[in-house]
């Protein structure tokens, strides 16, 4: 997976976080052989440690710039962390498939994210600029 300027959401700071979870993502999906509890444990607290510091940073721009879709886009942030917290429970108790369901979650729910919920705010800034 790799960042594409298309997905640039028109924030410097926003985008460089958006670009450090496509390169976790692609380096996971990449290494689909070391894909072991101890790796994916790795991943997940590089995942938590990203998630509280970028949607932190992503909904104080969006109340910056009076973006009408804040609550939604916090409840979708929530949702992520809340499916980030039963992985990483998942992963710690052994459970079999986990990897397979990181490499999803972040393939597909977060990637799908940046790309369609983040876009909205986008549209709405250069739109109101």
């Amino acid at each position: 997976m790799k960042w594409h300027k298309k997905l640039s959401v028109g924030n410097d700071k926003l985008d460089e976080d958006h670009q450090t979870l496509f390169k976790i993502t692609d380096r996971y999906l990449k290494e689909s052989s070391d894909r072991d509890r101890e790796y994916t444990t790795t991943v997940l607290a590089q995942l938590t440690y990203y998630a509280k510091r970028h949607f932190k940073r992503e909904e104080d721009y969006m109340e910056e710039i009076g973006f009408p879709g804040l609550d939604k886009h916090r409840d979708a942030h929530d949702q992520m962390n809340a499916q980030l917290v039963k992985l990483i429970d998942r992963n710690d108790a052994c459970e079999a498939n986990v990897q397979a369901d990181v490499a999803d979650f972040l393939a597909n729910l977060w990637i799908k994210h940046i790309r369609v919920d983040d876009k909205r705010y986008k549209d709405f800034a250069n739109s109101h600029k």
